[in-house]
């Protein structure tokens, strides 16, 4: 399979490589973009069979990837067919290596500086990630998708991510999750070690991973394991798929882990204060995972909590589709990692307009009822800032249908700067594709590429799309 998001040849994750629809020039640049481009995984076979609507240029991740603008007949090129595309990666230059300095304060005493890193084994390429980020332009639509804004979040120590071998010695203690302030040092990525780790090439890349789960207990949201026994022996399978080694490459969001829970010191109020408010960069960002934990029973209980139907909402708005696993699904008979992804598959509806989600949370239950306009005011500028900045979406293999195709078009006119649009996969037939057709002259952005490969469209659907 592709790599996906960031991921570096060998399984190895790095800095996300540029969305293919900025690509420009000849044939070659383009296979150069599509290689690099890391939006979604292609499950196709190499030398897979290819059915095209046009003549085309190079390979996509989900098909025939067009460049940006009009096609030979000066008409929007539509994609129905699949490819495969190359398995490799580039990654940048090395950088030169500096030195650490003093460490400074958190409301949980010294945490790793955010400038400088130390060298790793000699000759390192770890980055002076926070001057590079003063150098650097600022660019709206990298906010989800680069590591400067996890790096960011991390910074202060307000929120921070635990590794995946710890939560595995958990595991085998029998004893439930500590709360953020139990959590030891030993078991915390230090921002130092992760930038470290990120921007040296010979190294495995981290593997961040978040956990949405449903609370189970009143004063302990896992308290006989229950969550714990479901995901925490994935983590070596999930690592060894994702980073090709162990569960220490992982860097885990769990936010009863990673923020700081009651009781709390004035400073660890302002501490968690500041990371709530970016709670929802570890599900909206194109460099994590996420996994759902519904919790037994009926799993609409967890649909039913306001801050889990957020955290979803945001994985659903511009993450890979295979990036989203619904642990619940799992059968306990499970034998490979690729049974794991097969089964897990999560599915949701098209990104709901922040007008209609503030309404549906008002049905959401919270355990602090005020959070519930607080998440909703969290979730618009999630939406603005996430779509509104997409170049590239991808809701392939969701099962999608004319409803839910519809129900998109109504979001389209806020996705400010989208140029490639991938729906392979789904089930949408003639009415949908009508709904789409009418939509798209309206779209701010001129989209340069639509797939719609293996649906249910008709060549007059079909026609409708090209004109």
């Amino acid at each position: 399979a592709v790599p996906p998001p960031g991921r570096r040849a060998g399984g190895a994750m790095g800095a996300a490589a540029s969305s293919p629809s900025a690509a420009g020039g000849g044939g070659g640049d383009l296979a150069a973009a599509a290689v690099k481009s890391a939006c979604c995984c292609d499950r196709d076979p190499p030398g897979s069979a290819v059915a095209h609507a046009h003549i085309l240029t190079t390979d996509s991740p989900f098909g025939p990837f067009l460049p940006a603008g009009e096609g030979a007949s000066g008409k929007r090129e539509v994609s129905w067919g699949r490819t495969s595309v190359a398995n490799s990666w580039e990654r940048g230059p090395a950088q030169p290596s500096v030195q650490s300095p003093t460490l400074h304060a958190s409301p949980f005493g010294p945490v790793s500086p955010p400038g400088p890193v130390s060298n790793v084994g000699g000759d390192s390429s770890a980055l002076h990630w926070r001057g590079r980020r003063k150098s650097k332009s600022r660019d709206p639509a990298a906010y989800y998708r680069d590591w400067e804004s996890i790096y960011d979040a991390l910074e202060t120590g307000d929120t921070v991510l635990v590794r995946g071998s710890w939560l595995e010695s958990i595991l085998r203690s029998g004893g439930p999750l500590p709360r953020r302030q139990e959590v030891p040092d030993s078991a915390i990525w230090r921002l130092s070690e992760l930038v470290c780790e990120v921007e040296d090439p010979r190294r495995p890349t981290p593997q961040v991973l978040a956990i949405s789960y449903r609370w189970l207990g009143e004063e302990h949201p896992d308290p006989d394991g229950v969550h714990l026994q479901r995901f925490a022996p994935l983590l070596r399978h999930y690592a060894k798929h994702t980073c090709q080694t162990g569960a220490e490459a992982l860097a885990v969001y769990i936010d009863w882990c990673c923020v700081p829970q009651l009781p709390r010191t004035p400073a660890q109020t302002a501490a968690f204060d500041r990371a709530r408010g970016r709670a929802e960069l570890w599900f909206a960002h194109q460099l994590t995972e996420v996994w759902l934990l519904p919790g037994p029973g009926d799993p609409e209980l967890f649909r039913a909590r306001g801050w889990a139907s957020f955290e979803l909402a945001a994985s659903a708005l511009i993450s890979r589709p295979e990036g989203v696993l619904d642990l619940s699904l799992l059968r306990p008979s499970w034998t490979s990692w690729g049974q794991v992804m097969e089964e897990c598959q999560a599915t949701w509806p098209p990104p709901v307009l922040p007008d209609r989600f503030a309404q549906a949370l008002e049905a959401k239950s919270f355990r602090s009822p005020p959070d519930a306009a607080f998440v909703a005011d969290k979730y618009r500028e999630t939406f603005d800032r996430a779509l509104g900045n997409a170049e590239r979406l991808v809701f392939a293999g969701l099962g999608w249908g004319d409803r839910e195709v519809q129900a998109l078009v109504e979001v389209l006119p806020h996705c400010q700067r989208l140029q490639d649009l991938e729906l392979h996969g789904n089930e949408v037939g003639p009415h949908g594709a009508r709904a789409l057709a009418a939509a798209l002259p309206h779209c701010p952005a001129a989209l340069a590429r639509l797939g719609v490969g293996s649906n249910r469209l008709t060549d007059i659907a079909a026609r409708d799309l090209l004109a």
